[in-house]
């Protein structure tokens, strides 16, 4: 890979930390919902102040001008696209923390994954350039989503098999508890005899 020609330090730094910050994102997103018990938009609101901060000077020294360029030009139309923009965004992260709720970090990683084969499908269908897809790609998507549905069949077996010993071990209490009150209700009767 290294070797590569189109190889690029930079990009692939980039890849790799922004990889590691959304492992440790789903991570702490898991511990925050599930542990501490924060709502969905709680979580969002603590999310959001951190990220604003981190983005905003960001924003005013690399994208400012061309956003205010875009909405003199454009007017109300580039306003709404933004607007637009930002509710699907603020709706995909409600999401993804509700995904990590009621599944788990491990699961929304699984799904990310997923997701980025369905995004660049869809991104070299709709927007035809040179980059096709190789037999390497083809084969990574493929051995990805065997894998994303061995792990769907094999969690629903392990929760079979839970339920399963779920009601054998209720069943075996409750006749448990029915022997100690019918021994209980024979001794009563046996003292009540004598």
């Amino acid at each position: 890979v290294f070797t590569n020609p189109k190889w690029d330090s930079i990009g692939f730094t980039t890849g790799l930390s922004s990889t590691m910050i959304q492992a440790l994102q789903m991570v702490l997103t898991a511990v925050l919902v599930k542990n501490i018990k924060f709502g969905v938009l709680t979580l969002s609101m603590i999310v959001a102040i951190p990220s604003f901060s981190i983005l905003l000077p960001f924003f005013i020294f690399l994208e400012y001008e061309l956003v205010y360029l875009d909405i003199a030009r454009k007017g109300l139309r580039i306003s709404i696209m933004l607007l637009i923009s930002g509710i699907l965004a603020f709706a995909y992260h409600l999401m993804g923390f509700l995904v990590i709720k009621y599944t788990s970090a491990h699961y929304g990683s699984l799904i990310g994954n997923v997701k980025v084969i369905f995004l660049v499908v869809i991104s070299i269908l709709l927007f035809p350039s040179e980059e096709k897809f190789t037999p390497y790609n083809v084969t990574g998507m493929v051995v990805t989503l065997i894998g994303f549905t061995l792990y769907n069949v094999f969690k629903f077996q392990e929760q079979k098999a839970n339920q399963i010993v779920d009601k054998m071990n209720k069943s075996l209490q409750f006749k448990e508890w029915d022997i100690n009150n019918i021994t209980q209700s024979d001794e009563e009767a046996y003292d009540h005899r004598n």
